[in-house]
């Protein structure tokens, strides 16, 4: 299958035309004619990733985030994204980066992440939009997600569970020792860096909004206007497009081969 033939799957999930004005997503490295028989798929284009596509012998490389954000004035080996843009260019390796586009997607990121954490009710937290999908149906989508817990927890037995659903081995929650005994029933939850998200939580009811990249002051005014938020980290929270996609492209493509990248933290904890 040609990789334009796969763009277009990927469009049927996630347009492009959902990204923010800033961001950078689509084909960003390849051609759109070249037969693709191998996928891999990742968070993000790291070293590790670029290396393991050669090794594969892949043709495309999706990742969520993009690997080229901003102008790029040299590309030479003496650079992280020099390297990488040369690595895929020498062996014929397409690059597609789906980033806001799938954050805003219907069934996109933040609707993965409600469903993981079980929440009913689940409507979008903020930044609505309606579009007309590939086949002429009107489709909504948004970013972040809200929705009410089955069963009623405190913050503190909420957290233990976070941890389990995206696997993380410690949060950082903006909450004081009495707000860890609140009972815990609305959750709103924006992947990623979703501090700019708090007014809407609050506006929302949410007792809890987790997503990560939260600053200090950020976390702190949350949780002074009511609202504790739990930071699962930026990785953690997103890491959940890698099997989404491989499964997905997997069923879509009978023909072509697609290999998730295995979930690695950025980061150590010591």
């Amino acid at each position: 299958m040609k990789c334009n033939q796969i763009i277009k799957v990927l469009n049927s999930i996630a347009p492009q035309s959902l990204a923010c004005e800033w961001d950078n997503v689509g084909l960003l490295i390849g051609d759109y004619e070249q037969e693709v028989k191998k996928i891999i798929v990742a968070l993000e284009l790291t070293d590790e990733v670029a290396e393991y596509a050669v090794l594969e012998q892949a043709d495309m490389i999706v990742t969520h985030h993009p690997m080229l954000f901003s102008a790029v004035k040299k590309i030479t080996s003496d650079t992280p994204n020099g390297r990488r843009i040369l690595t895929l260019i020498k062996n014929n390796i397409c690059y597609y980066a789906m980033h806001t586009n799938f954050d805003a997607a219907p069934n996109g990121m933040a609707s993965l992440a409600a469903a993981k954490l079980g929440l009913n009710n689940i409507e979008i937290l903020d930044d609505q939009v309606s579009y007309i999908d590939e086949t002429g149906n009107e489709c909504v989508g948004g970013i972040g997600r809200i929705g009410q817990m089955e069963h009623t927890m405190t913050l503190e037995r909420f957290c233990e569970f976070v941890k389990q659903t995206f696997g993380n081995k410690i949060l950082t929650v903006y909450a004081s020792k009495e707000q860890m005994k609140r009972p815990i029933h609305t959750v709103s939850i924006v992947p990623g860096s979703g501090k700019d998200y708090i007014t809407a939580s609050i506006q929302k009811g949410a007792d809890v909004l987790i997503t990560g990249d939260m600053g200090h002051h950020s976390g702190w005014d949350a949780m002074e206007e009511g609202l504790c938020v739990i930071d699962a980290g930026h990785y953690r929270t997103e890491q959940i497009f890698i099997s989404y996609m491989a499964e997905f492209l997997s069923e879509q493509l009978k023909e072509t081969k697609v290999i998730a990248m295995p979930i690695c933290d950025p980061f150590q904890i010591i």
